[in-house]
C-alpha cells in the first residue's frame, strides 16, 4: 500500500542479503473469483492464454465455454477493482466511499506526506485526481504543468511518489518494429480500477462504453504487470507501423521477440490490416488482441500470414491468474479457520506464490483466524538459513514468543505494542519517525 516505501527502507537497512522484497498488488481477477467462490469447472493443467489456439477447436470452445460464466462477475471485478473490502461488500457504493475517503485521508493526507518531501498536500491531490481522469493515456508533463499551475520539477516528483506509494503503474515507452529514437513519453494507469472510480465518484460505469475500457485497459496493464514484475522485462506502449498507431501493452523481452497486447473492449473489435499490432505481429513472440464479447475469440491472421491471438478480456485475465497460481510446483501450507472449521490452502512456495499467498490471507475478514504461527514454524524449521521479517497490525502473544526464541524473526508492528517489554526483535514502526529517520 501508500505505506510500502518505508518497510522496503528499513529491509534494505537491516536486512540486506536476507530478505527479498515481494510485492502484492491488489487481487486479481483470479483471485477475485477465488476469494467469493465462484468456480468454472477444472481447466487443462498448465493452460495460459498464449497457448490456447494450439488446442482443438472443441477444446477451446470447451475452455471458453466454461469461462463465459465470469463475464457478468467480471464486469462487477471492473467497478469494484482487487481490494478485498470491496469484493466481499454487500453495498459497492459505501464501500467505494469508505474506500474514497482512505485515499484522501490517509494515503495522500498522512501517508505521502509522512513518507515523502510534500511541500503542498492540495497539488498532489490535484496530480492524482488529474492522473485518474487520464489513466491509460500517455501523459504530457508541460500540459500537466500548464493546467495545474505546478513546476515541471514537482510534477515529475509527485508522479514518482504516487508511483512509490503504488497508487499508479508508469508505462514506459517501448521501442518496436524501428530503430529511430523515439522521444519518451510516458502512460499512467491508475493501480487499481476501484481507486479511479472511487476517486471520480463513478459508483456505476456498467453502461458507460468508455469508462468500461478505459478500466478494462486498466485491470489489463494491471495484470501483465504483476505477471512479469520479477523477470527480466519492461512492461510498457509502443507506437509503430506505417501510420504509427500505438499498441496498448508491450512486454518487452531483451534479446528476444516481445509480446504485443491491444485491448479492444468493445462491442465490435475490428482491427484493420494498418494497425501497428497486425503490420508489427510477424516480428513477436505473441500478438494478443483482448476483446469484449464472450464469443470473440479464436485465431486472426494477418495478410504476412502471422497470427494473432483474439481473447475476452475475462477469460485471459482469469487464465493469466491461473497461470501465475501454477507457475511453480513447489508447495507450503497455509492454515486457516473459518467459522471453527479448518481449511488448508495450497500455494507455490516461490515468490510467486507468495504473493498470492499473502493477497489471499490479506482478503480475510477480521473475524477469520489465521494460524499464521504455525505455518512461520513450518517454513523456519525447513529453511534453517531463512530470515523472517513480519509486519503486522497486531502481535499476538504467540508470535511474541515465537519471536522471542528464534532471532530470525522480525516483526513490525505498525500499532503501539501493548507490553512494555517484550524482545529486542519486536517494534513499533512510526511512520512519521521512521520518516524523520530517514531524511
Amino acid at each position: 500500500g501508500s505505506a510500502s516505501p518505508i518497510l522496503a527502507d528499513k529491509t534494505r537497512e537491516s536486512g540486506l542479503g536476507r530478505w527479498i522484497t515481494i510485492l502484492v498488488p491488489t487481487l486479481s481477477f483470479f483471485e477475485y473469483c477465488r476469494l467469493l467462490n465462484i468456480e468454472v469447472g477444472e481447466l487443462p493443467a498448465g493452460i495460459i492464454p498464449t497457448q490456447i489456439y494450439l488446442l482443438e477447436k472443441t477444446k477451446q470452445n470447451e475452455i471458453l465455454n466454461k469461462l463465459s460464466s465470469l463475464q457478468p462477475h467480471f464486469i462487477r471485478y471492473l467497478q469494484v477493482g482487487g481490494f478485498p473490502e470491496l469484493a466481499l461488500s454487500k453495498d459497492d457504493i459505501y464501500a467505494q466511499r469508505i474506500l474514497r475517503e482512505d485515499i484522501v485521508d490517509k494515503a495522500l493526507k498522512r501517508d505521502l506526506p509522512a513518507l515523502y518531501p510534500v511541500r503542498n498536500i492540495s497539488d498532489i491531490e490535484k496530480v492524482f485526481l488529474y492522473l485518474c481522469y487520464n489513466s491509460s493515456n500517455i501523459i504530457n508533463m508541460n500540459t500537466i504543468c500548464k493546467e495545474l499551475q505546478v513546476t515541471r520539477n514537482t510534477l515529475e516528483k509527485y508522479v514518482l511518489y504516487l508511483e512509490g506509494a503504488n497508487l499508479i503503474y508508469i508505462s514506459p515507452l517501448v521501442n518496436v518494429g524501428s530503430k529511430q529514437v523515439l522521444k519518451s513519453q510516458d502512460k499512467i494507469y491508475i493501480a487499481d480500477a476501484a481507486l479511479r472510480n472511487a476517486v471520480l465518484m463513478k459508483d456505476d460505469i456498467t453502461n458507460d462504453p468508455l469508462e468500461l475500457g478505459i478500466i478494462a485497459e486498466t485491470a489489463v496493464y494491471k495484470h501483465v504487470a504483476a505477471f512479469y514484475y520479477q523477470q527480466a522485462t519492461r512492461v510498457g506502449y509502443s507506437r509503430g507501423g506505417s501510420k504509427d498507431k500505438e499498441i496498448d501493452i508491450v512486454v518487452d523481452y531483451p534479446n528476444i521477440k516481445n509480446i504485443l497486447i491491444e485491448v479492444k473492449y468493445r462491442e465490435q473489435a475490428t482491427v484493420p490490416n494498418d494497425d501497428a499490432i497486425v503490420e508489427l505481429s510477424k516480428d513477436a513472440c505473441s500478438a494478443i488482441i483482448v476483446t469484449k464479447k464472450a464469443d470473440d475469440y479464436g485465431i486472426q491472421e494477418t495478410p504476412e500470414g502471422a497470427k494473432i491471438i483474439r481473447i475476452p478480456a475475462f477469460a485471459f485475465l482469469y487464465l493469466l491468474g491461473n497461470a501465475e497460481r501454477m507457475r511453480l510446483p513447489v508447495r507450503m501450507l497455509a492454515n486457516t479457520v473459518i467459522g471453527n472449521i479448518p481449511a488448508e490452502s495450497k500455494v507455490s512456495a516461490s515468490a510467486d506464490g507468495l504473493r498470492h499467498l499473502l493477497r489471499m490471507l490479506a482478503a480475510l475478514p477480521d473475524t477469520i483466524t489465521c494460524k499464521f504461527t504455525k505455518m512461520l514454524r513450518r517454513f523456519l524449521a525447513a529453511n534453517q538459513n531463512s530470515a523472517v521479517i513480519v509486519v503486522t497490525a497486531f502481535v499476538s502473544a504467540e508470535l511474541m514468543q515465537l519471536a522471542a526464541a528464534d532471532p530470525r524473526i522480525t516483526v513490525l508492528s505498525l500499532k503501539p505494542l501493548r507490553d512494555a517489554v517484550h524482545p529486542v526483535n519486536v517494534r513499533h514502526i512510526n511512520l512519521q519517525t521512521e520518516r524523520k529517520h530517514a531524511s
